[in-house]
């Protein structure tokens, strides 16, 4: 039976829906940390390799560097999720570069600037984060010696916010309605809904610009107009797994499967 690995910095609470038994009966699932994982010796024979979610937690770039590097060396013959041959690639989760590929989907993004008078009202992001971590309303906020890792963001109240998976070739048609981070609360997953057509076209408008083997993609609304938030090539799925009943793991592995025969 295939073997399937993923490498992470932290035991998440997705991580047990890649161990379901409609998983299991089909390939042999296993985890490491990116820390853990040993650089020498006999490579195991993985046929599926998966780095997740690596800006989570406690995390050496440096390691994580080197990872990739002896993955790709050593595991010529396996196929890895999003095709990831270096640790450039995992950095398109810098919110300053997707800003970059991604900017006529995006609020009005520039790097942070210590000196700037900010006059119009900026979110200001950190660079590499997850979970909503990293995202202040004040300048203020921000040290000196944390002012280059961050973006300031044109500050948009949304209506709604959404989260919307998709894969290479489905966008999925339950999206999750979030409640946007403000200063006096974190950003919640409420509920689910059917996707509206007109947020239908433009993640397909946006989907043909990313090529990941399953993403999600924050998105805010207001008055009729979209706006892409952050693209997420390693998301979290619990809650969409509680909300709607289906495991994007497994979706996943059936996707892969199909790819590689």
């Amino acid at each position: 039976m295939h073997k399937y690995h993923i490498i992470t910095t932290a035991f998440d609470t997705s991580l047990p829906l890649f161990f379901t038994q409609n998983i299991t009966k089909k390939l042999i699932p296993s985890v490491s940390l990116y820390e853990d994982f040993p650089l020498n010796g006999i490579f195991p024979d993985f046929d599926y390799i998966y780095f997740r979610d690596p800006f989570h937690g406690n995390y050496s770039q440096e390691r994580i560097k080197k990872v990739i590097s002896y993955i790709n060396q050593n595991a010529q013959n396996a196929y890895i999720i999003d095709a990831i041959t270096s640790y450039e690639e995992i950095l398109m989760e810098d919110k300053w570069l997707q800003y970059k590929k991604y900017e006529k989907f995006m609020p009005q993004t520039q790097l942070f600037d210590l000196n700037e008078e900010y006059k119009q009202p900026k979110v200001f992001k950190k660079r590499l984060s997850s979970r909503s971590k990293g995202i202040h309303f004040s300048a203020s906020e921000i040290s000196h010696l944390e002012c280059r890792n961050y973006i300031a963001q044109e500050r948009i109240n949304f209506e709604k916010e959404y989260r919307v998976y998709a894969t290479k070739n489905e966008i999925f048609q339950v999206v999750i309605v979030r409640q946007s981070k403000t200063e006096g609360s974190k950003t919640k997953n409420l509920y689910s809904e059917i996707i509206q057509p007109d947020l239908y076209k433009f993640v397909q408008l946006l989907a043909q610009e990313v090529d990941y083997d399953i993403y999600g993609l924050d998105i805010g609304y207001l008055r009729g107009n979209y706006f892409l938030l952050e693209v997420n090539r390693s998301p979290q799925w619990l809650t969409y797994y509680s909300l709607v009943g289906v495991n994007l793991s497994e979706i996943l592995v059936d996707s892969i499967l199909v790819e590689n025969t």
